[in-house]
């Protein structure tokens, strides 16, 4: 169960691969990658493949199920990594979930070679409920505040500062946001495919059916708890988008 645990698994980590049109050979970098299964995968697809999460104990299993994988603990929205390293960045199902999700593609963008390719796979709002977007314009008048995880002496989880970001809400994306985000930050769109029919499929299997065997019950608890939010909104379909870094 735990392998590729996203909509369509490896499957899209494939036709992300063929979306990119990443190099033979080329150096990859997963954002979000938790315990480091694509970067195995990407690995042994003959890439040259980093990975970071800002799970430690994610990354510390992942060091123990793939040893000398690059599995690095750290922060996608200040990427420890020198401009124009990578060839190709994948984001597959993490977008959503990182506390500052302008800031991440930025960073992207920033370690990206010249004309590097960006994939991300997500779940998206297609139909914001007037709730919603009620709450996206409070969101929008707070922009030009800092975004910080310590506010008032209060340190914010990542959660409630992504729900600052009009990327996003309820922790799913909004499609047309991060697009108009990515070209304004310098990429060129150049590819959306709709999967909302293997994030179907992926629901029944994980929700319904449950993970395999108890300690993945245990490390899948918080997966569990976002696709069962997810699952209960309104207008929820799940994307891939491909972008070029212009140079």
């Amino acid at each position: 169960m735990i392998k590729g645990l996203r909509p369509g698994g490896f499957l899209l980590t494939e036709r992300a691969i063929r979306s990119g049109g990443f190099p033979p050979g080329g150096r990859l970098l997963d954002v979000g990658c938790g315990r480091g299964d694509t970067v195995a995968y990407l690995a042994a697809a003959g890439y040259d493949a980093y990975g970071i999460d800002l799970d430690g104990q994610r990354i510390l299993l992942g060091r123990e199920l793939y040893p000398g994988l690059n599995l690095i603990e750290g922060d996608g929205c200040q990427l420890p990594f020198d401009g124009k390293m990578f060839d190709g960045v994948l984001m597959e199902c993490s977008l959503p979930c990182i506390y500052n999700r302008k800031e991440a593609l930025h960073e992207a963008y920033c370690v990206l070679k010249d004309k590097g390719t960006i994939v991300i796979h997500a779940p998206c709002l297609t139909e914001p409920s007037q709730e919603q977007l009620q709450r996206l314009s409070q969101v929008r008048n707070t922009h030009g505040q800092p975004l910080s995880r310590e506010e008032d002496g209060c340190c914010r989880t990542m959660e409630e500062l992504a729900d600052r970001d009009d990327c996003g809400i309820d922790g799913v994306l909004l499609l047309d946001e991060v697009a108009k985000a990515m070209t304004e930050i310098g990429f060129d769109i150049t590819g959306m495919e709709d999967y909302t029919g293997l994030m179907t499929e992926f629901m029944v299997e994980f929700l319904l059916n449950g993970a395999l065997r108890e300690d993945e019950d245990r490390e899948l608890a918080a997966e569990y708890e976002y696709y069962k939010r997810i699952c209960g909104l309104n207008g929820v379909g799940y994307f891939q988008l491909t972008a070029g870094k212009r140079g």
